[in-house]
């Protein structure tokens, strides 16, 4: 690429930069010369502004200070892995000095990157970090280039506790709220299950909507048909659709062949546990597991299917119906954005039906159900049955019951089941644990 066009691009980039309203995140991630940060998620989950609000915000960094490169622009079409070492040098050339910062977003665009990111982070005069939207392209190719010398956090899309503050709330957390606080967080709650989590949403929830069928077609054609040269656009489609119909479900691949099957789509189930790896890649699904203490049977299971966002199963069903399913999505969500790299989650089913179980060291750690139930006779037997029946099976003891607005520690038959409302249990969450790739 001509060094005067990214000269320009770099002038025209911190421009850009400097009108850009950008909202706190309550995401942390540490930066240092010793390791390159990498920051995963999906599309509009917010991790550009994550960091830009990092190095803008909270280091205050001047224009000298860092270089900036969205690979994905279309001013950097034909981008090489040498223009971005070149691109440090125009860099100096503009400002009398090299960046302390180098951020690119979306690397795996440009063919080798790995090889120049291996070259800047071996000065070790620079800080480096990367963001994208690939969980398997950065692992892979960061874990063979750089070998253990990288951190890698994810962000999802907005925590309760964000959305409240985009909405512009104050919780605090060691004081009650009165009736009418609480009345008013449960109605915020419901507009956050049924308008969803993304960050653009949740600023213009009037053209949802819209925003959804973005979001959906940048997964599917950048993500997915351009990255992979997916030529079955029908099929991943309605892989896509059938994944919203089905969140915090079972779904089964043998269902989804046997549907596009009677619709005269020829396509082999290899194909389809091929295009949903891909949508987990890309963060728009999650499978979750059966729990079994052989790993090879859980890994045979029927999984659960949840989204990184359940706002976007509003293009397909209505979710002011599905609070249930939105709330149990909810929770997955919080538990992956609290889970710790040693920890698993699961569920269960058949006669003792558990949501979720968190499993750390090959043992049981807790059951968690949910039920939108707002007292206590709302809340069927089979579900506090079966929370004892996996104490017992599983040998836990830490029982948790999420409900809509009911609160209480019962004692059932030796055994103490905590049960909490959803909007107390979200705002009481952890910080962003990183991983560090092998």
């Amino acid at each position: 690429m001509e060094r005067d066009a990214i000269k320009q691009y770099l002038i025209n980039k911190k421009e850009e930069l400097r009108n850009l309203k950008i909202k706190d995140r309550d995401v942390k991630f540490e930066i240092s010369e010793q390791f390159v940060t990498v920051i995963i998620g999906a599309r509009r989950s917010g991790k550009t502004y994550s960091v830009l609000n990092f190095l803008l915000n909270k280091l205050k960094l001047r224009d000298q200070d860092f270089l900036y490169l969205n690979m994905e622009d279309v001013e950097l079409d034909g981008f090489t892995n040498k223009d971005i070492l070149d691109a440090v040098g125009m860099h100096q050339q503009l400002y009398g000095k090299l960046p302390k910062f180098i951020y690119i977003d979306e690397p795996q665009v440009v063919k080798g990157w790995e090889k120049a990111i291996y070259s800047l982070h071996e000065k070790r005069t620079f800080k480096v970090i990367l963001t994208g939207s690939s969980s398997k392209l950065l692992s892979k190719e960061i874990a063979s280039s750089l070998r253990g010398r990288s951190l890698t956090y994810t962000v999802y899309p907005l925590s309760f506790e964000e959305y409240m503050s985009f909405n512009g709330f104050t919780i605090e957390k060691e004081t009650l709220p009165s009736t009418s606080a609480k009345n008013q967080i449960l109605y915020e709650l419901s507009r956050y299950l049924t308008i969803g989590s993304l960050p653009d949403v949740v600023i213009s929830p009037s053209i949802a909507p819209k925003l959804y069928a973005d979001y959906i077609d940048l997964i599917i054609f950048r993500d997915i048909v351009e990255r992979f040269g997916i030529k079955n656009i029908g099929v991943i489609r309605f892989v896509i659709k059938s994944l919203m119909l089905s969140f915090s479900k079972q779904s089964s691949i043998h269902s989804l062949y046997r549907a596009l099957k009677g619709s005269g789509q020829k396509v082999s189930k290899k194909i389809l546990y091929a295009y949903i790896s891909l949508l987990e890649d890309a963060y728009f699904a999650f499978q979750l597991k059966k729990f079994n203490f052989s790993r090879k049977k859980a890994e045979l299971s029927l999984p659960k299917i949840y989204l990184n966002d359940w706002g976007a199963a509003s293009t397909v069903l209505s979710l002011d119906k599905e609070i249930g399913r939105a709330m149990e999505n909810a929770v997955f969500i919080e538990l992956k954005r609290r889970q710790q790299h040693d920890e698993s989650l699961y569920y269960s089913d058949a006669a003792n039906e558990i949501d979720f179980i968190r499993v750390k060291k090959e043992e049981v750690r807790e059951l968690i159900q949910v039920t939108y139930a707002s007292s206590r006779n709302e809340i069927k037997d089979r579900e506090v049955r079966s929370m004892l029946e996996g104490a017992k099976r599983f040998r836990c003891n830490d029982l948790t019951l999420i409900t809509w607005d009911y609160e209480a520690v019962e004692k059932v038959e030796n055994k103490t089941i905590n049960f909490i409302p959803l909007w107390k249990w979200l705002l009481n969450r952890a910080n962003l644990l990183p991983h560090r790739i092998k």
